[in-house]
């Protein structure tokens, strides 16, 4: 788990009694438990694997992040048949205004990259198309489904609640939608006179996610 803002990443095996803390953690955006190793992803789209071999384990460098990737964007981690991907959320933060009035200065998505990680060459390839995948990302988890298994579920499709709260304070719930990978657009996730919050970003509820 992480403890404060990005500054620590700790972790406590079966049995102990108090938290560790991982060293050599550099800004880590998203982190998942792949395959019984534990990856994060830096900054910059960085793929970093946690080195457990050691009595007081450390993040070291795995892959290099795509060239095209600047860095400091929203960055997650997901498995999807066996594969891992990246998704990072490019962000407009031009002033747009929603009612009421003190609700301003609100940032909001124009488009998702996906990528797919080969392991045998420790390359990032980018991705035009999901196929029948659907990616849920937010504040509090990062996972896909395979659409036709849900009637209601929009293939090739990145659903998106707003969490890019930080820099905003209070300005948190504007930022949610559908992302059509393959034609690149935008539809609404929810339209209700209620999607602005001065605690908390929406969350996926997941009762059975696995």
């Amino acid at each position: 788990m992480t403890a404060g803002s990005y500054s620590k990443f700790v972790f406590a095996r079966p049995g102990d009694k108090s938290w560790s803390v991982i060293e050599g953690v550099r800004f880590v955006n998203d982190f998942i438990n792949f395959n019984g190793q534990l990856y994060g992803i830096g900054w910059n789209g960085g793929l970093m694997l946690c080195d457990f071999s050691d009595p007081h384990p450390t993040f070291i460098d795995f892959a290099n992040p795509p060239e095209d990737v600047k860095g400091y964007e929203p960055i997650y981690v997901v498995e999807l048949g066996g594969e891992l991907y990246m998704v990072i959320r490019l962000v407009d933060p031009t002033p747009i205004e929603f009612p009421p009035i003190e609700f301003h200065h609100v940032y909001k998505a124009v488009f998702f990259d996906v990528y797919k990680f080969d392991f045998s060459t420790r390359r990032w390839e980018y991705l035009k198309t999901l196929g029948d995948y659907a990616i849920f990302i937010g504040s509090n988890t990062t996972f896909g489904v395979k659409a036709s298994d849900y009637p209601s579920c929009k293939p090739d499709s990145i659903y998106f609640t707003d969490d890019f709260k930080e820099p905003f304070g209070h300005l948190t719930g504007a930022d949610m939608g559908i992302y059509n990978i393959e034609a690149g657009t935008i539809e609404p996730l929810y339209e209700g006179d209620d999607f602005l919050s001065r605690f908390s970003p929406p969350v996926w509820i997941t009762p059975n996610p696995f």
